[in-house]
């Protein structure tokens, strides 16, 4: 049998995990650990949604998507949406990720570039 966690219980989990998780943030060093966070985030989110759309419009297939979103909700989606799916937000959200990388990459480069000046300086 089966014993699953009580509402009550479920919700003081999710507080005391969400607390922890947030208590970094709140230290000392807490702005620069969330603009690391805030930076990489972003990334994450794009290759998920790349992703996401690369699943479902190619292993999944126009027929079934069609279908299961006909049956969840009774309406049909046009053609022109499944198309944006299938075409156009795969390739920006992959751009939007190149292009992401990209700045954190250089934005690391401009540091080291910036503390190895001012060691010379010395």
């Amino acid at each position: 049998m089966k014993k699953y966690l009580t509402k009550n219980q479920t919700t003081k989990l999710i507080c005391i995990v969400g607390l922890l998780l947030g208590l970094p943030f709140v230290m000392e060093g807490g702005f620069y650990l969330f603009e690391l966070v805030d930076d990489y985030s972003t990334n994450a989110c794009f290759l998920i949604s790349f992703f996401e759309c690369y699943i479902l419009t190619n292993y999944i297939g126009e027929d079934t998507l069609k279908n299961l979103i006909k049956k969840k909700t009774g309406k049909e989606i046009p053609q022109y949406v499944y198309d944006s799916i299938n075409k156009f937000a795969p390739y920006s959200l992959g751009g939007l990720f190149v292009l992401s990388f990209l700045g954190s990459v250089i934005f690391v480069l401009f540091i080291i570039e910036s503390f190895l000046n001012l060691k010379q300086n010395i």
